[in-house]
């Protein structure tokens, strides 16, 4: 797991401080920062948590992959498109 792809659903998705993201998952906002810095790893259940609160899926936290590789830009609108790309420009910036 990467540690900025739990970065990112906190900040990005989930526009959520380190204390208020440990709140909504039952752990500290130390656990949190630890995780952010790929000193520690969420447990499987915190990891379900993260996935159903900000929407990503397990296996997008999980591998080493970018955003865009999971996102299939072919069935949406041009409207949608611009919001996706508007996100991981956002995303990129937050490291």
């Amino acid at each position: 797991m990467k540690a900025d792809k739990i970065k990112y659903a906190r900040k990005a998705v989930l526009h959520a401080s380190q204390e208020e993201f440990g709140n909504m998952l039952g752990v500290s906002r130390s656990s949190i920062n630890n995780w952010e810095l790929g000193t520690g790893k969420p447990s499987t259940l915190h990891l379900i948590g993260i996935s159903k609160l900000s929407g990503l899926s397990i296996d997008y936290l999980l591998n080493d992959d970018e955003i865009k590789d999971f996102i299939s830009l072919e069935r949406l609108t041009d409207e949608q498109r611009t919001i996706i790309e508007a996100l991981i420009a956002q995303y990129r910036m937050l490291d």
